[in-house]
């Protein structure tokens, strides 16, 4: 069994494949800004443990089973502002500058209810820990994940000078297959960004105009339907070693 921990680490945050989507997507205050951040693909703590026996149920044909647990932080997140705060012309990536308190000046509110409602969601969600600040970015991660693999592999006869052959069956993410809400990871999902509050800048005020419901915060980590990732996979095949 191994146990890897990897603090935050400087880099890109990596949200896309092409120039243009990485650098309108990424989660930011200024779009021009150059600022060192946790990479979208960080794993901060992972456990990986394997079991492996061999069994000879034919004699000198051995059947090798080992299974594979691997448990690790979920994929890291950034809380953003529901529209386009920061007026570049994109929407969903301007992270979220949270209040110091009901009565920050830098901050007006829609309504006493939104308000409230926002301090509570803050206090729940630890976004309170931000308060008077920019939450940084990836500074959140999607919940543990835990998975758990499968490979059984049978030696064959073959009979060709000293070539040796196995056939082989994996299962990947086994959980699932034994019970469908098992293995499933959750996460927020591409481009790894959870909106909170809209927000508004009124010049005559130089403040924000907040505004917080159901239309501007994202709801909780959604399962994720990569099919490598929250659905079981078989594989069978042969093994030739010459």
């Amino acid at each position: 069994m191994s146990a890897v921990s990897a603090r935050p680490c400087c880099s890109t945050s990596a949200t896309s494949s092409t120039a243009g989507s990485l650098f309108t997507t990424r989660a930011i205050t200024n779009p021009n800004e150059n600022v060192d951040s946790t990479s979208n693909t960080q794993t901060a703590d992972k456990v990986v443990a394997r079991y492996a026996r061999q069994f000879e149920f034919v004699k000198k044909w051995p059947t090798t089973l080992a299974l594979t647990y691997e448990g690790r932080t979920g994929r890291t997140y950034s809380w953003v502002f529901e529209g386009d705060a920061n007026g570049d012309g994109f929407a969903g990536n301007d992270q979220l500058y949270v209040p110091t308190g009901p009565t920050d000046p830098k901050v007006r509110w829609i309504n006493t209810a939104e308000r409230d409602a926002f301090f509570a969601f803050a206090a729940e969600s630890g976004l309170n820990k931000y308060a008077g600040q920019i939450a940084p970015r990836n500074s959140e991660h999607s919940p543990w994940t835990q998975t758990v693999d499968m490979t059984i592999r049978q030696a064959i006869p073959f009979g060709w000078r000293n070539a040796k052959a196995e056939l082989y069956l994996q299962v990947i993410n086994l959980a699932n297959l034994v019970d469908d809400s098992w293995g499933i990871v959750e996460e927020v999902p591409f481009t790894y960004r959870r909106t909170v509050a809209g927000a508004i800048f009124d010049p005559v005020t130089n403040q924000y105009g907040y505004v917080f419901n159901g239309a501007t915060l994202d709801g909780l980590p959604q399962v994720a339907d990569d099919t490598s990732t929250s659905r079981w996979q078989a594989k069978l095949g042969i093994t030739i070693k010459f």
